[in-house]
């Protein structure tokens, strides 16, 4: 069924948009493996870069789909409400759909418990943000990866330098890291190779014994929300109260449109998502660089905030659609509603500002040290960049 579907649907632009995702995937996937095969790194480094790339790989496909409007591609569980099959049988289904040396025998069942993972937690993130999407919390869900992913590439050239000067490539990473990214579900496959590699077999045997578990509980857990979809039984949306900070307005022309603003502010998914993208992308530009040692962004952090804040909030009469046109055509209250629109941005991004501005000038470093840190480093003269606040 999926097979036809999908040939059926191959118009010329999603195509193209296959072939190019095909050959991006197959230049990672080689990238991945040539890590592993080249002699250039040591057994331990090429373990620990293995291991950073596969916890990279699950991270894609968890979050892969929240980028591609949902990800549930060709096959819809709404589809199938009227068969007479169970939504385990039915999550079964749809998993065999998505999924088109003594250390090699566990590595074969290992690279496939690996694959059923990440294609199973996938499926359940999806279904979980289907639950949630018309809530605060599921805009968050979307905003804050796009925005910790855009800071990281602002921040590519201090991550670099810190991989450089942490010696990565030469020594591996630190025992903790390497430990924690082992740990991690996306790990688990790695750590049964190596621990065969070793003959220490009833190690190796546990770790996929976990993961044949980790699968049967995610496989529960999708049948779960297939169901809930299926029956039409989706979460209800939650009720929200009134904003308190709008109960002590004033009853004027200006204060109904403070109150009316704050509660769009707390409701709107469209604004939530502008504010948690602001303060993820505000918070992850200052706290990255601490992998490099640099404190100097952070007592910028709240002044980022809002600079991101204001700039996510320059067009909120584009939301108004045809009601703007109440506001137009009633005389006496645009100065009112621009002014109360005004205040209510404020009341809601001043606080979470000063807060943020204050825990940053406790932590960010003294003067004193600010100085000799611009003295080095890629911020510095001898990195050919001056050290500079985001701005």
């Amino acid at each position: 069924m999926k097979l036809n579907l999908v040939r059926h649907s191959m118009t010329s632009p999603r195509a193209r948009l296959l072939v190019l995702g095909a050959v991006l995937g197959l230049l990672l996937a080689a990238g991945t493996l040539a890590v592993g095969a080249t002699a250039l790194f040591s057994t331990t480094v090429a373990a620990d870069l293995i291991a950073a790339a596969l916890a990279v790989w699950a991270v894609g496909w968890l979050l892969g789909p929240l980028f591609a409007g949902g990800g549930e591609g060709d096959l819809r569980p709404e589809q199938f409400a009227l068969l007479p099959v169970s939504p385990r049988r039915l999550a079964t289904g749809l998993l065999g759909a998505r999924l088109g040396a003594l250390p090699v025998l566990v590595a074969l069942p290992a690279v496939l418990a690996q694959l059923v993972i990440v294609v199973l937690a996938s499926r359940v993130v999806v279904g979980l943000l289907g639950e949630v999407m018309r809530s605060r919390l599921g805009a968050a869900l979307v905003a804050v990866p796009w925005a910790v992913i855009i800071a990281a590439v602002c921040d590519g050239g201090v991550l670099l330098y810190a991989l450089g000067q942490n010696s990565v490539l030469t020594r591996g990473f630190d025992p903790w890291l390497g430990s924690l990214l082992r740990a991690l579900p996306s790990g688990w496959g790695l750590v049964s190779v190596e621990t065969a590699g070793g003959t220490a077999w009833p190690l190796a045997f546990g770790v996929l014994a976990g993961m044949g578990v980790l699968v049967l509980a995610l496989l529960a857990v999708w049948s779960v929300l297939l169901g809930r979809r299926t029956t039409g039984a989706l979460a209800a949306r939650a009720r929200v109260g009134g904003t308190a900070l709008g109960r002590g307005l004033p009853r004027t022309p200006l204060g109904a449109v403070v109150a009316k603003e704050l509660r769009t502010w707390s409701r709107d998914m469209l604004r939530s998502y502008y504010w948690f993208f602001a303060l993820a992308f505000s918070l992850a530009l200052c706290l990255l660089p601490l992998v490099a040692g640099l404190t100097i962004y952070l007592p910028w952090a709240g002044s980022l905030v809002a600079i991101m804040a204001a700039a996510v909030g320059v067009n909120l009469y584009s939301a108004d659609g045809s009601a703007l046109w109440i506001s137009l055509m009633t005389p006496g209250v645009l100065r009112a509603d621009l002014r109360g629109r005004q205040l209510a941005w404020l009341l809601v991004v001043a606080p979470t500002s000063l807060v943020i501005t204050v825990l940053g000038l406790a932590l960010g470093a003294d003067p004193q040290r600010r100085g000799d840190r611009r003295g080095r480093g890629p911020h510095g003269p001898a990195g050919g960049v001056r050290a500079a606040a985001p701005a």
